[in-house]
């Protein structure tokens, strides 16, 4: 994790962390992973919708959206 991206979120970096790692690997196990400034204002929608579609579990939703959002602040 960057220091841009940490500074960024409301999580820590092991976190943020997991959540790139769940993006990276659950997300693109359906479609390509998208830039995240492509949905800008629309990851607590999109997370929300897609997380039981992907089997996450609560902790792994908070960790996607802390990073997506961390993510989108730094761009």
């Amino acid at each position: 994790m960057t220091p841009v991206l940490v500074s960024r979120a409301h999580a820590d970096a092991s976190t943020l962390g997991a959540g790139r790692t769940i993006y990276l690997t659950k997300c693109a196990a359906c479609h390509a992973p998208e830039s995240v400034v492509a949905h800008a204002g629309k990851w607590p929608r999109i997370v929300r919708e897609m997380a039981p579609r992907s089997k996450l579990a609560p902790e792994q939703e908070r960790a996607v959206l802390a990073y997506v959002l961390a993510a989108e602040r730094a761009q």
